[in-house]
């Protein structure tokens, strides 16, 4: 089983070389958005009642509720700040991700890379173990810079 993996560090430093500007310019662009997300609600909804007001109507149509979900918590700021980009951003990094792992997988193999960089001591299982480190790490990034965004931004901390 280790014979398989060997390599992974080597062809996950490559990766995060190959991807830095890409997976860097994604943190931070996921991040941007929730924080002026958060910050633009604060200003067009800036008291409890208009908050109730603009979930009631958000929870009456049928089709926003399918698309986006429905807003449990009126009075929340981060529900009213978050229940569409939230959708978009998971479908963003979903892509995103997977854009990763095949830019890392597929692409390599398509193009003869993989051929060889196999020929040498990296093992049959590195590439993809790489490429998975890489997608896994980069959402856990993103998640973390846009807790930090939401927060910089004035919501609160659950």
């Amino acid at each position: 089983m280790s014979t398989q993996l060997r390599g992974t560090v080597s062809l996950l430093r490559l990766a995060l070389r190959r991807d830095r500007w890409l997976l860097l310019g994604s943190v931070l662009g996921f991040a941007g958005i929730a924080a002026s997300s958060a910050s633009a609600t604060a200003g067009l909804y800036p008291d409890p009642a208009s908050r109730i007001e603009a979930a009631g109507a958000v929870n009456a149509s049928a089709a926003i509720v399918a698309m986006y979900g429905r807003i449990y918590d009126p009075t929340s700021l981060g529900a009213l700040a978050m229940f569409k980009p939230a959708v978009f951003g998971a479908v963003a990094v979903a892509i995103l991700m997977v854009v990763v792992v095949i830019r890392h997988t597929r692409a390599e193999e398509e193009s003869g890379r993989l051929e060889l960089v196999g020929a040498g001591v990296v093992g049959r299982s590195a590439p993809l173990a790489a490429a998975l480190i890489v997608a896994i790490g980069a959402s856990a990034a993103i998640g973390a810079a846009t807790a930090a965004g939401l927060l910089a931004a004035g919501l609160p901390a659950p």
